[in-house]
């Protein structure tokens, strides 16, 4: 029984024993003034028994479950940890070095927001053995994907339904659309002997795809806000990720423009942006 059935069947109690108090004050003689007391007390008692039970077999459940829970929040944790370690790299890499360093995930996603249009993902990854970011980016996102799915699936009652919404929401979005294809796109331009030396995964400047960004940023936020509220605690972003010294480097992977670039009012004064790449 919910919470908000118990209330209910409370309210209709209390309604029954005043519609009892009532009638007897009203009639308080005949049969009804005998044996409508009584009925009360009884009806109270049976309601009280039922959700008092209730109540001690939920707690029960929640204490079995509570180590299940530690295991289903630690495994979260960890598959939320990789998409932050994700976007961190993302924005790290698409960056100036006098960048903001995000020591908090909404300051991350806001700055990841900022920057990603000008990743370029046709440079070299930060990884062994050497592959490109297009690469990386379906491997790493198939993993987290993975890690999510799993998690949800085995541990939907515990992880309770706005982490599981949260997670499904944000797997069915653009960021993990583009993860997906990012790699499968590259090996349709090596099939035809064409590959971009620019591609901006991230980059359309177009109305559709800017909104498309924003929404995955807001996804990503209840994502983190959801485990937050499920674990008491967020998930952080190291310090040591943001190191002169820690792969990658500041701007590694910035698109700087060229000569199919166009100047971009989303991207701020003087930015280049690509014609034709992005989605």
């Amino acid at each position: 029984m919910s919470r908000r059935r118990a209330g209910l069947a409370l309210a209709g109690l209390l309604c029954i024993v005043a519609a009892v108090i009532y009638a007897t004050e009203r009639w308080p003689k005949g049969r009804f003034a005998v044996y409508g007391p009584n009925l009360a007390v009884d009806i109270f008692g049976l309601v009280a028994a039922v959700v008092i039970i209730e109540r001690i077999i939920r707690w029960q459940r929640e204490r079995e479950l509570e180590p299940v829970k530690i295991v289903a929040t630690r495994r979260m944790a960890t598959a939320l940890s990789e998409l932050m370690r994700l976007i961190a790299t993302m924005y790290k890499a698409s960056s100036p070095s006098w960048e903001a360093r995000p020591s908090t995930i909404d300051a991350l996603i806001d700055a990841w927001l900022r920057q990603v249009p000008y990743f370029n993902a046709a440079t070299e990854a930060p990884v062994t053995p050497p592959r490109s970011w297009r690469e990386e980016l379906t491997i790493v996102g198939q993993q987290i994907e993975q890690l999510l799915l799993s998690d949800i699936d085995l541990y939907a009652e515990v992880l309770g339904t706005e982490m599981v919404v949260a997670v499904e929401d944000l797997l069915s979005d653009y960021l993990f659309a583009m993860l997906r294809t990012s790699y499968v796109s590259l090996l349709a331009n090596l099939a035809t002997s064409f590959e971009r030396p620019v591609v901006l995964l991230f980059g359309a400047q177009n109305p559709e795809s800017v909104e498309a960004r924003e929404n995955s940023a807001e996804r990503m936020r209840a994502g983190f806000h959801a485990y937050e509220k499920l674990a008491g605690k967020p998930i952080t972003v190291p310090d040591v990720l943001w190191r002169k010294d820690v792969s990658p480097a500041w701007g590694a992977s910035r698109f700087l423009g060229g000569a199919d670039a166009v100047s971009s009012p989303q991207a701020g004064p003087g930015a280049k942006m690509p014609r034709h790449e992005g989605a």
